[in-house]
């Protein structure tokens, strides 16, 4: 038996060995969750609709600066292939919001690649797989210090139960300092991309190198974008607006259950349940949401309060996260699939 057939049989079982993984690790999260926060709760909690409304209606600031951040990130890169070209938008808000889609169904965040392919089916002069990788980390590490300084700065003008405080304060520090080492290797990474190329054909195989090595050097080189005010500047300001509407709609949901908690205390259970849901977890997120919340709401209420509205609120919560994804995974589909009939991209469609 070849030894290409022989991998072909070990796909389906590597799958399901993921997905085992995956949703036995979910399972363990939410059991452990369940303890401290009930998954569905014994009675609902009145809710206040005029909140309610607003926590829906901040789903669209939402979807739209979370598919558009990225932009300014890849205009560089197609200025620099052709100046005379831009990236379009309805692609890159197409793929933002189908790959937020595929992100929270596959396990264990392999989702997280389906933004870079999608954006390299478009063809745009200077952005390939490699380029639309390399935006994708500098988005998860912009994200990674924004949670954890939407979490220190939330504990510092909240009053949170002193009980979990520490454990949590050292699981921001330690997340603090993992993502400020990626960006400065990141940076230091933009500036020697041909070295990088050099390191991977040493260490690698000639077979492989071939290959790899060029790939490995425009990564590299698409992580500079960041340190340009032109792109970066922009970048970091809708990834702020982001987190900053993330933060509102949390709080208003949280005001729809007549919780009490202010704006600091939102964006620390923002914080909390984003760190929480970075690690690789379960399909939809099930469980590592669950775990997050639950600690979150233990900082700022006490038991009685978090069987009650609150695990009202975080079922609530945990459905309009489902309810944005689908939605938004069937806007980025007709998107995508409207822009794909036009062609690939040209210089007087670029920006549409």
């Amino acid at each position: 038996m070849s030894e290409a057939s022989v991998s072909t049989q070990a796909r389906p079982r590597r799958r399901l060995g993921v997905w085992l993984a995956s949703v036995l690790g979910a399972g363990l999260l939410a059991w452990l969750a369940a303890r401290r926060l009930p998954l569905w709760p014994e009675r609902w909690a009145p809710v206040d609709t005029g909140w309610l409304a607003i926590a829906l209606a901040l789903s669209l600031p939402y979807m739209w600066t979370r598919a558009h951040r990225m932009a300014p990130l890849l205009a560089v890169q197609v200025a620099a292939a052709d100046p005379g070209a831009r990236p379009r938008n309805r692609w890159i808000h197409g793929t933002g919001l189908a790959s937020f889609l595929i992100v929270l169904l596959l396990p264990l965040r392999l989702g997280e690649f389906s933004r870079p392919i999608l954006i390299a089916r478009d063809e745009t002069p200077g952005v390939g797989f490699e380029e639309a990788l390399g935006a994708q980390a500098l988005e998860r590490i912009l994200d990674g210090l924004c949670v954890v300084g939407l979490l220190f700065l939330g504990l510092a003008l909240s009053t949170p139960d002193d009980a979990n405080l520490e454990a949590v304060q050292r699981i921001g520090q330690i997340t603090g300092a993992v993502f400020g080492i990626a960006a400065l290797v990141g940076l230091w990474l933009s500036r020697v991309p041909g070295r990088v190329e050099r390191w991977v054909e040493a260490l690698m195989p000639a077979a492989v190198a071939t290959r790899l090595a060029p790939a490995a050097g425009r990564i590299a080189k698409s992580l500079g974008p960041l340190w340009q005010w032109r792109s970066g500047l922009p970048f970091a300001a809708w990834t702020v607006a982001y987190w900053a509407i993330t933060v509102a709609q949390l709080w208003a949901l949280a005001r729809a259950f007549d919780l009490p908690l202010d704006l600091a205390a939102a964006a620390a259970c923002v914080a909390i349940v984003g760190l929480s849901i970075q690690l690789p977890g379960g399909p939809a997120q099930l469980g590592s949401f669950q775990v997050g919340m639950a600690t979150a709401l233990s900082l700022y209420l006490p038991a009685a309060a978090i069987e009650g509205a609150g695990a009202s609120f975080a079922v609530a919560m945990y459905a309009l996260t489902l309810a944005v994804a689908f939605v938004g995974g069937a806007i980025g589909a007709i998107s995508l699939a409207s822009v794909r009939r036009v062609g690939p991209v040209r210089r007087a469609d670029s920006a549409r």
